[in-house]
């Protein structure tokens, strides 16, 4: 498995064998990590040290049953690649006698996903000051609503929890008069599939209507499929 190095570890500890596939992903030889104790690895700072220790302690008290961790290791070349770690007790199991430690490199994976969330933050934060309701509503099925901004209390006098825990919500604040109308134009838009601009009125909670005008793009996956509007 790419990105991914296996090894064994008896009770104190003490690396009794690893996978070949440490020299690709670490750049360390196989032979050099042999008979090394885990929990004195210089290749780990002291946070990650306790982290380890603290896992395979886990895996001590729960014999045959997995147990997750995310531990960083230096690699030979001096980056530091981080690891989900599955320790596995196997120490009564006479093929093994040890604890199987799987380690898989997520270093990657933990940095798009750190992007993401920053593109994310940097999304809601200009989300967030314009003077508009902006939301994200399912293009198929309940058309339930995905994310509304917080402009939907300033503006409509509602909590953001009504419009998301309802997906008819929306409906039963629309001005009685205008319903036939922008359902029509709902089934309409359904079937088109394209951009659309719609202006009615909606109730505020003391009772009195405003109009509002509601503009929305279908954006799809890589495959086409409607995705939310």
């Amino acid at each position: 498995q790419s990105g991914a190095v296996i090894s064994v570890v008896n009770r104190e500890g003490v690396r009794t064998w690893i996978s070949p596939s440490v020299e690709h992903v670490l750049g360390y030889p196989p032979e050099a990590m042999i008979h090394v104790n885990v929990l004195n690895d210089p290749i780990r700072d002291r946070e990650n040290q306790e982290r380890l220790r603290l896992l395979l302690a886990d895996a001590l008290a729960h014999p045959g049953q997995p147990v997750k961790g995310e531990i960083a290791t230096r690699a030979a070349n001096g980056s530091v690649r981080t690891f989900e770690v599955f320790a596995t007790n196997l120490l009564d199991d006479p093929a093994v006698e040890g604890i199987v430690l799987n380690a898989r490199d997520i270093t990657d994976r933990l940095r798009v996903e750190a992007r993401l969330e920053e593109t994310d933050l940097r999304f809601r934060t200009l989300i967030e000051q314009i003077p508009a309701v902006t939301y994200l509503k399912q293009a198929e099925g309940e058309q339930r609503i995905l994310y509304i901004s917080p402009q939907m209390e300033t503006l409509f006098g509602y909590p953001r929890s009504r419009s998301l825990e309802n997906p008819n919500f929306w409906w039963e604040i629309m001005h009685p008069d205008d319903v036939e109308r922008i359902a029509a134009e709902e089934e309409r838009i359904a079937r088109e599939q394209a951009p659309y601009r719609l202006e009615y009125r909606q109730r505020r909670p003391d009772g009195s209507y405003f109009w509002v005008r509601d503009e929305a793009v279908l954006v799809r996956d890589a495959q086409g499929r409607p995705l939310y509007w």
